[in-house]
């Protein structure tokens, strides 16, 4: 019927919550910093991690549901253990911020994605140059990726600082290797 079932105050302006697939409990973020594990039943808090700058990513759990992730305004993608909300791993990443770019968790794979440092349009040039050195344009979109994928992750290795798209390992937080993508027109 609409009624309020219960309130809890997590921090001002919170991300949108994920829920654990039993209904049980929800993780909500904060640009506080902090990501709190509530009941869903009765808004009790379970627990309360400080990450120590603004979270403006919507959390994302793991598939075997033991832990959480989200991104905070100090570029930091992190993974919390569900039970407690202990610390698995944090990964400082590239970029400006991380608002707005929500994990993904593919399998044992989590994918964060940052807003760049560079100035956009010289971004879209420069990525336009990288693809431009691969040759012509090749009638098959496999042939044609061939060609380009070696460019964008030999570019993207020299300049680490102009990645925007990260794919982390979900248990270590480690890199999986350099994503290739661009910013282009």
């Amino acid at each position: 019927d609409g009624s309020l079932q219960w309130k809890t105050r997590t921090g001002p302006s919170v991300t949108a919550p994920v829920l654990d697939s039993r209904g049980i409990w929800a993780y909500v973020g904060s640009v506080e910093g902090t990501l709190t594990a509530l009941s869903i039943a009765d808004g009790n808090v379970r627990w309360i991690v400080d990450s120590g700058a603004p979270i403006l990513t919507s959390p994302y759990m793991s598939l075997d549901e033991t832990k959480v992730f989200f991104g905070n305004d100090d570029i930091e993608a992190v993974a919390l253990r569900i039970l407690d909300g202990t610390e698995v791993w944090s990964t400082t990443l590239q970029g400006q911020s991380l608002m707005n770019c929500d994990p993904v968790v593919n399998g044992t794979t989590v994918i964060y994605r940052s807003q760049p440092l560079y100035n956009f349009h010289l971004l879209l040039y420069e990525g336009d140059d990288v693809m431009d050195q691969a040759g012509g344009i090749a009638s098959d979109w496999g042939q044609d990726w061939n060609k380009v994928q070696p460019e964008i992750t030999s570019y993207l290795s020299n300049q680490p600082s102009k990645q925007t798209f990260f794919i982390l390992d979900t248990e270590d937080g480690q890199s999986r290797g350099i994503a290739p993508v661009l910013y282009t027109y």
